[in-house]
């Protein structure tokens, strides 16, 4: 009976003692499983050769053509003002050049004894020339053996050179009345004489039967080819 006891003891105390240590069985660790993500096809397929743009094609570039040369119906080149013409035996080959800078038809005069226009109305022009540094040793130098030539002077142009059109169309037969060579006050005439290499500025009084029409050159005293129209 003691024996049997006693062993129920122990059993009861085994028990016991599995009961406080061991406690609900642990559960097994849970197994992660991670997964590489699969490679973009960007990122396995080779990056493609830069390609090289062709090279932009270059337009072919125009050259202006410069304006045809206008004459008047008499046959003589038209000029604007401001713009030269020059005075040689050749248009390459030219030793002065004249520049009308203004056209005012019914000028008053400013001379002390200056007349009324004998054909109706005074236009005064007024003119810048110059004269090529080496005029007297280029062109004019044949000159020297038919007429006598100061110089120290160049006559590019006379008073005469100068004439006008009215306004049908018509050639002034006496642009350079008398009372032209009055109008003016001493100093502000064209003078008819420069040196090589001078700049001269002056006016060129013309009498005129209307206020508009045309200024004309055309060079008598040398052998310059030139022949030209200023409208006004």
């Amino acid at each position: 009976m003691h024996r049997a006891r006693t062993t129920a003891l122990l059993a009861a105390a085994a028990a016991v003692s599995l009961t406080g240590c061991g406690g609900t069985p642990a559960e097994p660790a849970a197994t992660v499983t991670v997964t590489a993500p699969s490679p973009t096809p960007s990122e396995t397929e080779a990056a493609p050769e830069p390609t090289l743009s062709p090279s932009p094609t270059t337009e072919p570039t125009e050259v202006p053509i410069a304006d045809e040369p206008e004459y008047s119906d008499r046959g003589r080149l038209l000029k604007e003002i401001g713009q030269p013409a020059g005075i040689g035996s050749s248009a390459d080959d030219l030793w002065a050049s004249l520049t009308v800078t203004s056209i005012e038809p019914d000028f008053e005069c400013t001379g002390s004894i200056a007349e009324d226009p004998t054909n109706g109305h005074f236009i005064a022009v007024t003119i810048e020339a110059q004269v090529d540094p080496d005029a007297l040793e280029r062109d004019l130098a044949y000159q020297r053996e038919e007429v006598d030539i100061d110089e120290s002077d160049f006559t590019g142009w006379s008073f005469n050179d100068f004439g006008l059109v009215d306004a049908d169309g018509v050639t002034v037969n006496e642009p350079r009345t008398y009372s032209t060579f009055s109008c003016l006050d001493e100093g502000q005439g064209l003078p008819d004489a420069a040196g090589p290499g001078e700049t001269v500025r002056g006016i060129v009084i013309l009498d005129s039967p209307s206020t508009t029409g045309a200024v004309t050159f055309t060079q008598q005293n040398t052998y310059s080819t030139g022949e030209w129209e200023w409208p006004f």
